[in-house]
C-alpha cells in the first residue's frame, strides 16, 4: 500500500511549502513530497485535498501493483476518473508491455471526497519554457485568442518537475532558478504575472525517463495550486492522430489522460493537439519574439547528468548540437527560415552534422514520431535529399542501431 499523509503548509526563508508524507510499503520509501513557491503565490496552495500528491503516485502504484490510500481528502471527480478509467487503462497497458499480470486492478482509497468550488480561481496558466510547444500555446491562446476569451492566458509558469535533469539534483535546481530569470523577463515583456514552483517530485522516479512521467509530474504541480487555476493549458507533445497507449511515453496518450486528471476546480487541457511539431515551428517561426527567445536546448539537462561526456562551452542560447537543437534546426531549414535564427543557435558544427542527422531521420522515421514528422515535412516542402550520401549514412546508422539492439537483448538475457 502507498499511503499519502495529510497535506501541510509551512513558510520559511521567503518560500511557502506544501508537503505530505509518503509511505510506500513495497519499495520501503518513507519521504516527504513537497512543492515550494514564493510567499506571494503560496496562498494559492491547496491544502484541502491531496490531489497534487495522488497524481505522481499513480505511476508508482501501477509499477509496483499497490493500491493507494489517502488519509485526508481528494476531489470527487479525480477519484472517480482514476478508479473508473485511468488505473484500468494503465494496468492493462503495463500488462501488454511487461507481461506482468495484475491480480487486481490498482485502486485508490479515500473516505473523504469533496467537490467544493473555490470562488476566485479564475486564472488561465501555461508553461513558459520558451520552447516550440510553449511558444505555440502562447501565440494561440494569448495573441490569437479573440474568439475564446475564457481560455486567454493570464499567467505564465515554470516548474521544476524533472525537465532540468534528475541525476544531479542540486545542479538541476540551479539550472531551474537560472531559467526562472529568463522566463520571468519574457513574461514581463508580455505584461503577464509569472509563477514558479520548485519540487522534489522527480526524486520519487529515479529509474524512469522524463518521457515516462512528465505529464503526471507537471499536472501534479498544477493541482497543488487549485485555488489559482480555473484552466491550465499543457502543450501537447504530439498531434491527436498519434494517440497511443504507450506507458513509456505519456505524451502519446495525453489527449485521453489530461482531461481525466482534472478536478472540479481546475480544468486541465492538452493544447494544440491539432498541430504536429512541424506545424508548430511553421506557426511561430516568423514572430520576432520567437526569433529572439526560442530555447529548445538540452544543454542544462545534459550538464546535470554525471554520466554525460558532453559539455557545451559556447555562448549561444541553443548549443546546436543536442537532439532537440538538431530537430529544430532541420525544421527551420526545411521552411527556409534558418537565417532568422543564427543569433540564437550555434551553427558552427551543423553543416557537417546535418547530412548524418537527415539520414538518421530517414532510418528512424517508422520508429520515432518526431523523425516521422520531419520526414513528412521534408517531402511536403520538396526538401532536397542528398541520396548517394544518405544511402551510405543510412547503412552506417542502420547497422549501428542493429548492433545496439542485439547488445541490449544480450545484456538482458545474461542479466548484466
Amino acid at each position: 500500500m502507498i499511503k499519502i499523509g495529510h497535506p501541510q503548509i509551512e513558510t520559511k526563508e521567503g518560500k511557502t511549502y506544501l508537503k505530505a508524507f509518503i509511505n510506500n510499503d513495497a519499495e520501503n520509501v518513507n519521504e516527504w513530497l513537497w512543492f515550494a513557491t514564493d510567499e506571494a503565490y503560496g496562498k494559492y496552495f491547496c491544502q484541502e485535498t491531496s490531489d497534487a500528491f495522488v497524481l505522481p503516485m499513480i505511476l508508482r502504484a501501477v509499477k509496483t501493483h499497490q493500491d493507494v490510500y489517502v488519509e485526508s481528502a481528494m476531489s470527487e471527480r479525480l477519484f472517480h476518473n482514476l478508479n473508473e478509467s485511468v488505473f484500468y487503462a494503465m494496468c492493462k497497458t503495463n500488462e501488454k508491455k511487461t507481461g506482468e499480470k495484475y491480480k487486481n486492478i490498482v485502486k485508490i482509497h479515500c473516505d473523504n471526497l469533496i467537490s467544493k468550488r473555490y470562488e476566485n480561481n479564475n486564472s488561465v496558466g501555461t508553461g513558459c519554457s520558451l520552447g516550440v510547444d510553449s511558444f505555440a500555446v502562447i501565440k494561440r491562446y494569448f495573441f490569437n485568442n479573440e474568439s475564446l476569451p475564457s481560455y486567454k492566458i493570464t499567467h505564465l509558469t515554470l516548474f521544476n518537475a524533472g525537465a532540468f535533469g534528475s541525476k544531479e539534483k542540486e545542479g538541476a535546481r540551479k539550472s531551474f532558478f537560472n531559467e526562472i530569470e529568463r522566463s520571468k523577463k519574457f513574461a514581463d515583456k508580455l505584461g503577464l504575472p509569472f509563477v514558479w514552483v520548485d519540487s522534489n517530485i522527480r526524486s520519487f522516479f529515479p529509474e524512469f525517463s522524463f518521457d515516462w512521467s512528465h505529464t503526471y509530474l507537471n499536472m501534479s504541480v498544477v493541482l497543488s495550486m487549485q485555488k489559482l487555476w480555473r484552466k491550465y493549458l499543457y502543450a501537447s507533445g504530439y498531434s491527436v492522430d498519434h494517440l497511443e497507449f504507450d506507458i513509456d511515453d505519456c505524451a502519446k496518450y495525453e489527449p485521453y489522460l489530461i482531461p481525466m486528471l482534472s478536478t472540479e476546480n481546475t480544468e486541465l487541457i492538452s493544447a494544440n493537439m491539432n498541430m504536429r511539431r512541424s506545424d508548430k515551428v511553421d506557426f511561430i517561426s516568423d514572430d520576432k519574439m520567437v526569433q529572439e527567445n526560442l530555447y529548445v536546448c538540452l544543454k542544462e539537462q545534459i550538464r546535470n547528468n554525471p554520466n554525460s561526456k558532453y559539455v557545451y562551452k559556447g555562448n549561444y542560447l541553443n548549443c546546436g548540437q543536442c537532439k532537440k537543437c538538431h530537430r529544430t534546426m532541420l525544421q527551420l531549414d526545411i521552411l527556409g527560415k534558418e537565417d532568422l535564427y543564427r543569433n540564437i543557435f550555434d551553427y558552427v558544427k551543423w553543416p557537417k552534422e546535418k547530412e548524418e542527422y537527415i539520414a538518421e531521420v530517414v532510418v528512424g522515421k517508422d520508429k520515432d514520431l518526431m523523425y516521422h514528422d520531419l520526414y513528412e515535412s521534408m517531402l511536403e516542402h520538396g526538401y532536397p535529399l542528398p541520396l548517394f550520401k544518405l544511402k551510405l549514412l543510412y547503412y552506417k546508422i542502420h547497422i549501428s542501431w542493429k548492433i545496439r539492439s542485439v547488445w541490449r537483448r544480450m545484456k538482458k538475457a545474461l542479466h548484466f
